[in-house]
């Protein structure tokens, strides 16, 4: 057997092919030092608990059945679960995976081209161009863009499999089924990943016209019209199964997107039209001079006249010349046609959000580009020596322009801050990231400057309502409740079923101590959805607070159905529970708040005066400690351990001196205003031998409760002043 050595050129397209996957990372490699943002990301990964929680049961269910997020991609939702799974919600591992898929796109893009074309260095100053480009910045740098990176992933290894196919579909082999199979998998696997590949397809169409020369072959005059029809309709109907899974993503993404597809209403045939052309000419533009980058690029009113005549000017005059060429420069048809025919779903025809156009966009359509750009700069040099040195180093000028760009527009996504206002400073009026970056500031705690910014987007928007309500929201962390009110109010003006406005006013006006206009609110919130735990939780609050505690219970349950893992809930049903004496059902309520949160003084507090309720003081004590260790302002768990070491019928539990230590921090953390504070005090000076003091303080618990009606209190003292008198302590009944 002979051996099987690499040609040079064999070893040429390896090499290329290492230093094109090493670049790719080590380009890209800072990203995984930054954070999630708090556009998308939430919903895609750290906020969505179905992701959240990694690869499980409910998750995949969810991802094959959902569109949340106005979108149907199960590949990409499994992906993030995956990602979840393997780094928990460290975002470092979450970039990784992106930028992992990225440059194994580039390396792909690289060894597809060379195969198909049996040009290195063009393909792989295409495959680094690609690569290397700012415009890749946005979907690789963005996690909840993995269905860029993704989806490519896909598309690459469709074209891989066709170009195989066609390399053996003359042998009509198990082989050829076999590519052929693949290729239709990896695509249905594309569409759920991103169905923005609906149009590879036609991009296969292209490469059969060129490079795999199934239409046209440069040395016979094979474009004759009948020919061509000839030729065409078999390959058309060779593709038929793949134009049949286009048609399915796309009936599936209309239903995924829903209230997302923007109405005619708002913007008009004309105003889509005009934008598209617009995007178009300037993706092309920002392919050369890419500055400017933005995450988000406002929809304008409108588009000026001089901008859509150059824009419509360029693009007709390529598609003439492309066609007017396809014989003698076949590539700049299929490179042109590729980059127009892959935009089509994301050009803004079919308008989803209110978006003009977004870097991402350009991830795949932009090959056709680069692949009508290097292929045409190779063709005018033609076999000038000086030409193509020319030429070359151009290509590499380019090259080493992209990645400076791309090293300096990559650190704008190292948070939400950074990107946000580097948006701004680069594009004008833009409501969305004044929005985004106005959650983010509160999110921080800068509420000044998150009013600002949030100002700013009423100034463009003034009835937003998300906006309306992030300015109560402000304004009721600075104590201005009555400004809070207004802007909640006028969120619910703008939209009636904003439920966070209506949860929002109903705690404003909690705070302002209108319980029924409260209730109406939260009513409302929960009528219109009954999924949301929140306002059942406070009207539970209102409920309990009007002397429903029935009502109160019933709502506080609900909650919980919802959201076990509500603390407040389990401790204020505990406490309606405990008030009926439901002890066992209270213990457990108590117990759930404390496994959630251990170290809340509340919850020990809480679980000791349930404690001390049936008596079982040995449980009550060390819950009472715990309480005062972690909140050593708690009048209340100060006074009950004072009574319980001061009045005790057993004397392992009675401390005197401490009880008169703990009663009297009790009494000045209430500046003495505290009459049945007093008593304890009165009943630890006994304890402790002090019965001048105790005299003295139990007349004036007495002269206290006499003043404020309080004759349960004032009996009390007097029975208690009665043994001071014979020198005797108070012992509470067994």
């Amino acid at each position: 057997m002979k051996n099987r050595r690499l040609s040079p050129r064999g070893i040429l397209s390896w090499l290329v092919a290492v230093l094109l996957l090493a670049g790719t990372l080590s380009l890209y490699w800072p990203a995984t030092r930054h954070g999630f943002i708090n556009y998308d990301d939430p919903d895609y990964v750290f906020e969505n608990n179905n992701i959240a929680q990694g690869i499980t049961p409910q998750g995949v269910i969810f991802s094959l059945t959902s569109r949340h997020s106005n979108n149907w991609h199960p590949v990409t939702w499994l992906s993030h679960m995956v990602d979840a799974e393997l780094f928990s919600l460290s975002p470092e591992g979450h970039h990784l995976t992106s930028i992992c898929l990225h440059a194994l796109n580039s390396l792909m893009m690289f060894l597809i081209l060379r195969l198909m074309t049996g040009a290195v260095w063009r393909s792989a100053i295409v495959a680094a161009l690609f690569a290397w480009h700012p415009l890749r910045v946005e979907s690789v740098a963005w996690v909840a863009e993995r269905k860029d990176v993704l989806s490519g992933f896909f598309a690459m290894l469709v074209l891989g499999a066709y170009a195989r196919f066609v390399a053996f579909k003359t042998q009509n082999s198990v082989r050829t089924r076999l590519w052929y199979g693949l290729a239709l998998l990896f695509f249905a696997l594309g569409l759920m990943s991103k169905p923005m590949l609906v149009t590879l397809p036609f991009v296969m169409l292209l490469l059969d016209f060129w490079p795999l020369r199934r239409i046209f072959n440069p040395e016979r005059n094979d474009l004759d019209p009948l020919p061509l029809r000839k030729k065409l309709v078999p390959l058309v109907a060779e593709k038929t199964p793949f134009f049949a899974f286009a048609a399915v993503s796309c009936a599936l993404t209309l239903w995924a997107q829903g209230d997302a597809v923007q109405p005619l209403e708002d913007f008009s045939i004309v105003r889509r039209f005009t934008s598209a052309v617009v995007a178009s000419g300037s993706y092309i533009g920002k392919m050369f001079y890419p500055a400017n980058l933005s995450i988000v690029y406002p929809y304008p009113s409108s588009w000026p006249t001089w901008k859509a005549g150059v824009a419509l000017l360029v693009l007709a005059t390529a598609s003439i010349a492309s066609l007017r060429l396809r014989k003698r420069c076949p590539w700049l048809m299929t490179g042109w046609l590729w980059y127009l025919g892959m935009l089509v779903p994301v050009i803004g025809l079919v308008q989803v959000g209110t978006q003009a156009m977004a870097d991402r966009y350009t991830y795949l359509p932009m090959i056709g580009l680069l692949i009508s750009g290097v292929w045409g700069a190779w063709h005018l040099a033609g076999n000038r020596l000086w030409a193509r040195i020319s030429v070359s180093l151009l290509l590499v000028a380019l090259l080493a322009g992209a990645v400076i760009a791309t090293t300096r527009h990559l650190p704008r996504w190292k948070n939400s801050e950074t990107l946000y206002r580097h948006a701004l400073s680069v594009t004008k009026d833009n409501a969305l990231v004044h929005y985004n970056l106005a959650l983010e500031l509160m999110d921080q705690g800068r509420w000044d400057e998150a009013l600002h910014h949030c100002r700013e987007v009423l100034k463009l928007f003034p009835e937003e309502a998300d906006t309306h309500n992030n300015v109560g929201r402000i304004l009721s962390h600075q104590g201005k409740r009555k400004d809070a009110v207004e802007h909640y109010r006028r969120a619910i003006q703008a939209n009636p079923l904003h439920l966070a406005a209506l949860n929002n006013l109903g705690m404003a006006l909690i705070e302002e101590e209108q319980w029924e206009e409260a209730a109406l609110h939260f009513e409302n919130a929960v009528h219109h959805n009954p999924q949301a735990a929140d306002p059942r939780f406070n009207l539970g609050r209102c409920r309990a607070r009007q002397g429903k505690p029935a009502d109160a219970m019933r709502h506080y349950r609900e909650a919980l159905k919802l959201n076990p893992a509500m603390a407040q809930a389990h401790l204020n049903l505990g406490s309606l529970l405990a008030k009926n004496a439901n002890f066992s059902e209270a213990q457990k309520h108590f117990s759930a708040a404390l496994k959630l949160h251990p170290n809340d003084p509340t919850v020990h507090l809480n679980l000791a005066l349930l404690f001390a309720q049936q008596a079982k003081v040995e449980e009550a004590i060390p819950h009472l400690r715990r309480a005062i260790e972690l909140d050593p302002q708690s009048a209340l768990a100060r006074n009950e351990l004072a009574w319980v070491l001061a009045t005790h019928p057993d004397a392992k539990y009675r401390n005197g001196p401490e009880a008169v230590h703990l009663a009297e921090r009790a009494c000045e953390l209430t500046e003495w205003k505290r009459t049945a504070f007093l008593g304890t005090l009165d009943a630890a000076y006994a304890e402790a031998g002090r019965f001048d003091d105790a005299i003295q303080t139990a007349k004036k618990v007495i002269e206290e409760a006499q003043k404020d009606g309080q004759e349960l209190l004032a009996k009390l003292a007097r029975e208690r002043l009665a043994l001071y008198q014979k020198g005797q302590p108070y012992r509470e009944s067994p």
